[in-house]
């Protein structure tokens, strides 16, 4: 699909803003960088953006020679000061996630989909872009810690959308990130088994030997635990176990029990 077949979409959504006086704009087309890749048969991708006056778009598109849009990415979104932080800890955070960027391989993802797109072409069907876009949001605190997750949203194929969610905790005092295991009043591989428990089917060794901790989400009524799909042999779909904290049966340090649970009351 090409730009011309997105355009009017795309700003319906993304650059809808201000008030109903404000002067018509013509919208203006730039490229931001040439040749971002170069695929193995010598095709290139253009980055290009589209702004309208002062309405800058949100979305970087990718696009091939031909106009063909191949990828489009949303401009990464937070994370944002909760207000409740001192200078120096948002500071700190802000300044961690700068170092972290993107939790995505954006030359990766235009190698997929280009071969998505070649794909389309041999078999004669309409070719849908991709998209990718990530954003970082509160998710619990108390007075001593708090929690960030990560999303990352991602469509390759258009009917198989991918969430990925990764969390980072911190200091709230200081900002600097605490460890995950550090949260837990057992030792790193007895917290493995407990959260890859899975009701009546009980403790899976090869769940807990892959558990990543930053997939360990905290919420104020609960954590998730997610395993994507493909963390073990024969797991074709993505694995989410919940844990109301009171189940954990003090498993957690009871300074990292997030605000609005029963244990923290």
């Amino acid at each position: 699909m090409n730009r011309t077949a997105l355009i009017a979409l795309f700003f319906a959504l993304v650059l809808l803003v201000g008030c109903a006086d404000v002067p018509e704009q013509e919208e203006v087309w730039e490229m931001e960088q040439e040749s971002v890749a170069v695929f193995s048969d010598g095709e290139t991708v253009d980055l290009w953006r589209a702004r309208k006056g002062e309405l800058r778009g949100s979305v970087a598109w990718y696009e091939l020679s031909d106009g063909t849009v191949l990828l489009l990415e949303d401009d990464a979104a937070g994370p944002e000061n909760p207000g409740f932080l001192s200078e120096g800890a948002w500071a700190a955070i802000e300044s961690g996630y700068r170092t972290v960027g993107l939790r995505y391989d954006i030359k990766a993802l235009l190698d997929q989909a280009y071969t998505a797109y070649r794909n389309c072409q041999a078999e004669g069907w309409e070719y849908e872009p991709g998209r990718v876009g990530q954003s970082t949001a509160l998710t619990a605190s108390n007075e001593k810690v708090v929690w960030f997750c990560t999303t990352v949203n991602l469509t390759l194929d258009p009917a198989n959308g991918q969430e990925t969610r990764l969390t980072a905790v911190f200091d709230r005092e200081t900002g600097e990130p605490l460890e995950i295991w550090s949260l837990f009043t057992a030792g790193e591989t007895e917290v493995r088994a407990k959260l890859a428990a899975i009701g009546e089917g009980g403790f899976r060794a090869e769940l807990a030997a892959a558990l990543d901790p930053e997939r360990i989400v905290f919420y104020p009524e609960y954590l998730e635990v997610h395993f994507p799909a493909g963390t073990v042999a024969g797991q074709t779909q993505e694995l989410i176990l919940q844990w109301d904290y009171d189940q954990l049966g003090g498993l957690l340090q009871p300074w990292a029990v997030p605000e609005g649970t029963e244990a923290a009351e």
